[in-house]
């Protein structure tokens, strides 16, 4: 319990606690049952002045308790920086297990389902992105985030990324298939319409222009927009579904 009824000035509590005195009943106790000489020892450890110590004390005896101070309020504010350091422990020791995929089982945020590729160093719009610059982490991934190294490696990078960023798909350039020209609806894809450009990665774009030329454009298609699966309708000329690659 700290020093409730009596008005200790700072300099004065710094002394006291070095000598393990930290309420007023520890104060009674260091002077112990021989008044005057536990107040001359007293006053010779701490360096307070004896007639301040009997102050102190005088107010310790004749101050009334607060009445509305709660017994069980007392533990808790004595104890505050051992609370929160064993807060802080107790944090560091859930984010690890989470890091660990010990967690898993918990619901989000608190459990981590899936170890996914992220950035292991600090990465520039427009570089290649290479197996090295890669690392696995344990998260709960979102949908548009790339799941395995494997499928985001030999791609561009579309923006800056720090150190440990999980890839999205906006963060990322690959080649696909983009017209070059419009492409009204109903019309068949001509030669020469469409070409490979690096462009934002979309799952569900073309990669080989092969698979384009010739099919039927569902919905209109903008000079420079990327073509995706839907656009196009679903058969070739020939019956073959055209095919979209994951790279």
């Amino acid at each position: 319990m700290a020093f409730q009824h009596a008005r200790v000035r700072r300099h004065e509590t710094t002394q006291l606690h070095q000598e393990k005195i930290f309420s007023d009943d520890d104060l009674w106790r260091a002077v112990g049952e021989d008044f005057d000489g536990g107040i001359d020892t007293l006053a010779g450890k701490t360096g307070i002045p004896r007639q301040r110590l009997i102050e102190i004390l005088a107010e310790c005896a004749t101050r009334e308790p607060d009445p509305t101070r709660s017994r069980w309020l007392a533990w808790p504010s004595r104890h505050a920086l051992d609370l929160l350091v064993l807060a802080v422990v107790l944090l560091l020791t859930v984010l690890a297990l989470r890091a660990g995929g010990w967690l898993s089982r918990w619901p989000a945020p608190w459990g981590l389902t899936e170890k996914i590729p992220v950035t292991a160093k600090g990465l520039e719009k427009g570089q290649m992105i290479r197996a090295g610059d890669l690392t696995a982490a344990w998260l709960n991934p979102e949908p548009d985030q790339f799941r395995s190294p494997r499928d985001v490696v030999g791609f561009r990078l579309a923006a800056d990324l720090a150190a440990g960023s999980p890839l999205h798909f906006v963060d990322v350039l690959r080649e696909q298939v983009i017209a070059l020209q419009d492409l009204p609806g109903g019309s068949s894809v001509p030669a020469g319409a469409v070409a490979r450009r690096w462009s934002v990665y979309r799952p569900d774009a073309f990669v080989d222009p092969g698979r384009v030329i010739g099919q039927r454009v569902l919905s209109s298609i903008r000079k420079g927009e990327v073509i995706s699966m839907d656009q196009l309708a679903p058969a070739s000329p020939s019956g073959a579904v055209p095919q979209i690659s994951s790279r």
